[in-house]
């Protein structure tokens, strides 16, 4: 699906940012209350693993020497 980027930027980081910010209500949609309560109770972690997640994809874009 393409992603707009004049309306939302990166996309990618637009599509990071929503799994940050709306993971627990996508798994709570997806019918997996148990993992949405698990995820609404630990964002330090959820936070942490973001991070680690931005670097690996900041990573996959550099050039392959």
């Amino acid at each position: 699906m393409r992603i707009d980027e004049i309306a939302v930027g990166d996309p990618i980081e637009f599509s990071l940012a929503c799994v940050e910010q709306r993971l627990a209500a996508m798994l709570r949609q997806c019918g997996r209350a148990d993992l949405a309560d698990a995820v609404a109770a630990q964002p330090d972690r959820v936070a942490a693993a973001m991070v680690e997640i931005r670097e690996l994809m900041r990573r996959a874009r550099e050039p392959v020497a």
